[in-house]
């Protein structure tokens, strides 16, 4: 689901349709089964923000909402929401007060150690289930290989003891 309604991405990542979709759901103009499209694999179905509205906070912090986010959980194994990012607007401390599980989602390079930890607290204060952080955005150096580029110098570690008995 696409709840971003700011700056909605995910039918552009998708290469869906954005004239249905939650906005619409939750206005009463369509329903769930009409504003869920195909993903692009199996078993991926994609719900975008569908038309602007006017006041995103009051939309996600309503009772239409929290019953659109019911019936779609008991219709699907799992729905994983895209939401603003923490801070600017309250939209996603609304959205992971009502989530089971929240991932915090920093971008390399530009989310700062102070960003992430206020980020962090926003959530946590309104009572989400942070499960972890993901890092996107992650330029990747050619002739690197990460944890293992240094595995040459294992023998850095030292030795390990023997147990005796």
């Amino acid at each position: 689901i696409d709840a971003d309604f700011r700056k909605p991405v995910q039918h552009k990542i998708f290469e869906v349709d954005d004239d249905k979709g939650l906005s619409s759901v939750l206005a009463g103009r369509d329903t769930i089964e009409q504003a869920i499209q195909p993903g692009a694999c199996e078993n991926l179905k994609v719900m975008t923000c569908g038309p602007e509205v006017p006041n995103p906070s009051e939309l996600l912090n309503s009772d239409v909402f929290n019953d659109t986010l019911k019936k779609l959980t008991d219709m699907f194994d799992r729905v994983v929401i895209d939401s603003p990012p923490v801070g600017p607007v309250a939209d996603a401390q609304i959205l992971a007060a009502v989530c089971n599980i929240t991932l915090l989602v920093l971008r390399a390079e530009k989310s700062t150690r102070r960003q992430a930890q206020h980020a962090r607290d926003s959530l946590l204060s309104v009572g989400a289930q942070l499960l972890g952080a993901v890092v996107n955005d992650v330029q990747q150096k050619r002739g690197q290989y990460g944890y293992y580029s240094s595995y040459g110098n294992y023998g850095y570690y030292g030795k390990r003891e023997k147990k005796t008995g």
